[in-house]
């Protein structure tokens, strides 16, 4: 079967590339094995109606702090620019409305071509324009740079003639609105491609006029024109480097847009000394513009659901536009909640449909840590490598970009339908703990995690695990989403082992919904609070705040009063109670007025739980259970009692035997280059390279286990 298959590739190969080496055919047959394996077919085409999308793109334009008049000025900066090259790359993730602002330009009388290079099976949205594939296959089957460099002219010069032609610069939006101005716009331009080819015509032989307005030629999906193989030459990305060319050499008429997801070539170039046409001719790039601004910008337009929804539909207005445009365009049926969360899994997973359908290792590596940065506020260090991945395919937001296109600040802000689709995926059958496994391995390769976060991180995921169990628990009757709210009594049994419900019956009647975490800069007022509890979130507390970590708002059904539960994370090897620090916490620190601003304490004083977790600890108590209330022993004396809990190590929640080992992994420090060894000659040696104090200490440590192992020996 694969003979056949390779065969037939061959053939058809040889027939679309007449110049192409069996070297080459092999090569080209060898990566396009690699890209089915990089990203499993899904089961569920999403959209199967291309009507939803056209009504999605539909919908009045919103402009959120006047973004698109920031990209206008930028445009108008490259266009006048007779230095540097005369494009401009607009990038983010998908979702955030890239190409839908840049065709809202004709609106603004801005002439545009839009070009897209979307492939056939691509499920994105606008479809590939005519003729964009011819022009892609004629540009990457080129041999070098020259080539590559005069069919690229060709193809603008084209367009430009066919859009004087035709006297588009007082109608421009009709190219996009109306599909029979575009057929006979393509159909034109490849006639004048052709008699340009012919008679050999260059731009200044088309006699155009320059007093009108630079054309804007938008290549969508342009991360099509990067080739990292190596032509007979040595030469790579040469369909990019092309069009830069041209468009350079069309200055007087054109300016460039490029757009994508694809941040791992940053304003769709290499990095400055990997970029050899810059290097030859001395130009520089504009930087690239990187559109964020459409968060939450259609929450509060007609058809989006503006109060509370018993079944949580109405976290479709957070976030992305894409969530909301889809809830406006689809049909009005039940189905369209869950249509939406599976986009988002379809989008999250990097095109599979579910965790087990994904067969790469470095695809499944990605897409777990797009799962757990989007649910517990994961921070990916810039210069990671799984940084533009996330962007590219994992719904990443990319937030800044440094000037040598190396380093990519990517976050994963709040949205809620992300977090409710990583919970589905978390419940799908044994892939938790796979996907923690996932996420152990790529914090002992580095670079992802931020230097003595795991603990306050396990904390995270272990209050995520036991709310997904609840929901979970509550399917069994009817379905409902993770979205939902439930008692808080019910949350805590779920989460602790041997929970004193009876001594916390001043939480009775407070209800809980959370499906991520979002992390804060500033003390939370009463307002934050609110918001946070609107979208489903759980507060992760300002770089060493006093007092907690953690903090999860819950409210009660009768009368809306405002509650919390507030924790407290310690991570660090000890058998022993450490009554003093405990007592200490929870009297002076495990308190509202600490963390909370003055307009939201009285309330939340009257209602909250402190749970001080201390997860490196291996103490048992006498009574066989690692949870103590404030009515025990001497605590009882020195602190309040019915609001506060101390909690001893894993043991203390409710994990079964794989979760424990995994999350005990996960408590590491991989920065101490001990835990990096594997044996002990390579250990001894990696301590002498660090300080004399140190590594006296280590020496004595080393010895006391060796005595150790010869004592045991000798017995």
């Amino acid at each position: 079967m694969d003979q056949v298959e390779s065969m037939n590739f061959a053939v058809q190969y040889a027939k679309d590339h007449p110049e192409a080496t069996g070297q080459q055919v092999y090569a080209a047959y060898m990566a396009s094995k690699q890209g089915e394996k990089l990203i499993s077919k899904p089961t569920h085409e999403l959209p199967e109606n291309i009507t939803v999308w056209d009504n999605a793109f539909k919908i009045e334009f919103q402009e959120p702090a006047k973004f698109l008049t920031g990209l206008i000025d930028r445009l108008k900066e490259v266009a006048s620019d007779s230095v540097s090259y005369n494009y401009l790359a607009v990038v983010q993730s998908s979702g955030y409305g890239k190409t839908r602002s840049i065709c809202e330009l004709t609106s603004k009388g801005i002439p545009l071509i839009y070009v897209c290079f979307r492939s056939k099976g691509s499920t994105g949205y606008p479809p590939a324009t005519p003729m964009s594939d011819i022009m892609l296959k004629e540009l990457k089957a080129a041999e070098d740079i020259n080539t590559a460099h005069a069919a690229s002219g060709q193809w603008i010069r084209a367009m430009m003639k066919t859009y004087y032609e035709m006297d588009l610069f007082s109608k421009p939006a009709d190219l996009l609105s109306k599909k029979e101005s575009e057929a006979a716009f393509w159909n034109k331009v490849s006639d004048s491609k052709k008699w340009i080819v012919e008679n050999k015509i260059s731009g200044e032989k088309l006699g155009l006029s320059t007093s009108k307005q630079k054309i804007h030629i938008f290549f969508d999906e342009a991360s099509s024109l990067l080739n990292k193989d190596k032509t007979n030459y040595g030469e790579t990305n040469i369909p990019f480097r092309a069009v830069r060319r041209a468009l350079r050499d069309n200055r007087l008429y054109v300016v460039g847009i490029l757009t994508d997801t694809n941040s791992s070539v940053v304003n769709l170039a290499p990095w400055k000394e990997m970029d050899p046409s810059a290097r030859d001719y001395n130009l520089e790039t504009h930087k690239p513009f990187i559109y964020i601004a459409t968060t939450d910008c259609l929450r509060n337009v007609n058809g989006i659901p503006q109060i509370e929804h018993s079944e949580g539909y109405d976290i479709i207005r957070f976030g992305r536009p894409l969530w909301s445009s889809y809830w406006l365009a689809a049909p009005d049926d039940t189905d369209k909640f869950d249509s939406a969360v599976r986009l988002a899994i379809h989008k999250l997973l990097g095109g599979a449909s579910a965790w087990s359908q994904i067969e790469d290792y470095r695809l499944k590596r990605t897409a777990a840590l797009a799962l757990v940065a989007c649910i517990a506020s994961l921070y990916v260090s810039p210069t990671s490598s799984e940084a533009s991945d996330l962007v590219k395919a994992h719904m990443g937001t990319l937030v800044a970009i440094d000037k040598e296109r190396k380093r990519l600040l990517v976050t994963y802000p709040s949205e809620p339908v992300l977090s409710e689709a990583a919970l589905e995926v978390l419940s799908e059958e044994n892939s938790e703990v796979e996907i923690l496994r996932e996420l152990d391995g790529a914090f002992q390769s580095g670079g992802i995690l931020e230097a003595g976060c795991q603990g306050e991180l396990v904390a995270r995921l272990l209050v995520l695990s036991a709310w997904r169990r609840l929901i979970c628990h509550k399917r069994c009757e009817v379905r409902v989403s993770f979205s939902i709210r439930q008692p808080v009594l019910d949350f805590l049994d779920e989460l602790i082992v041997n929970f004193p419900r009876k001594k916390c019956l001043q939480l009775d009647g407070f209800r809980i919904g959370f499906s991520h975490f979002i992390s804060l800069t500033y003390e939370p007022d009463k307002e934050t609070c609110k918001e946070i509890w609107n979208r489903r979130g759980a507060i992760v507390f300002k770089r060493n705040q006093k007092g907690a970590d953690l903090a999860i708002p819950i409210i009660r059904e009768s009368d809306k009063a405002l509650g919390a539960l507030i924790f407290q994370i310690k991570n660090y090897n000890s058998a022993k109670q450490n009554r003093f620090e405990e007592t200490h916490a929870v009297k002076t620190l495990l308190s509202p007025e600490v963390m909370f601003a003055d307009d939201c304490c009285a309330d939340i004083e009257k209602n909250y739980l402190g749970i001080f977790v201390h997860l490196g600890s291996a103490y048992e108590s006498e009574s066989g259970t690692n949870v103590s209330n404030y009515d025990n022993g001497k605590l009882s004396e020195e602190c309040d009692s019915g609001n506060r809990l101390i909690i001893h190590g894993l043991k203390a929640f409710k994990l079964d035997d794989d979760h424990e080992s995994i999350f005990k992994n996960l408590l590491r420090a991989w920065n101490d280059p001990g835990r990096l060894c594997v044996t002990d000659i390579e250990r001894k040696c990696l301590y002498q390279l660090l300080p004399s104090g140190r590594w006296m200490k280590k020496q004595k440590q080393l010895r006391g286990q060796d005595q150790g192992k010869k004592t045991k020996a000798e017995a």
